[in-house]
């Protein structure tokens, strides 16, 4: 799948386009995708869900843990209810 981004310095663009990317089920570029995006907005809470989500998929616990607590620490409670299960999956609880 082939997807441009209209503009690279946009974070949203970014994690649209890994999810784009994810669902097409292409994991490492998705991955680094929603880490252009929190690199360009640190803060950025669905995109850290994101690449949370997906790292845990691809087996990776730890960098998945590092993205879910950042996305468990943001603003949105839907997002914070979503990190937070997803952590809880990954501890085995």
């Amino acid at each position: 799948m082939t997807v441009s981004i209209a503009d690279p310095k946009s974070p949203e663009a970014h994690n649209f386009r890994g999810s784009l990317l994810q669902r097409g089920g292409n994991l490492a570029e998705a991955v680094q995708e929603f880490r252009e995006a929190v690199k360009l907005r640190p803060d950025f809470s669905l995109a850290h869900l994101n690449a949370g989500l997906t790292l845990a998929a691809m087996g990776n616990r730890p960098a998945a843990e590092i993205h879910l607590r950042q996305a468990a620490a943001g603003p949105d409670p839907n997002i914070q209810r979503q990190a937070t299960a997803a952590l809880r999956q990954l501890s085995g609880q």
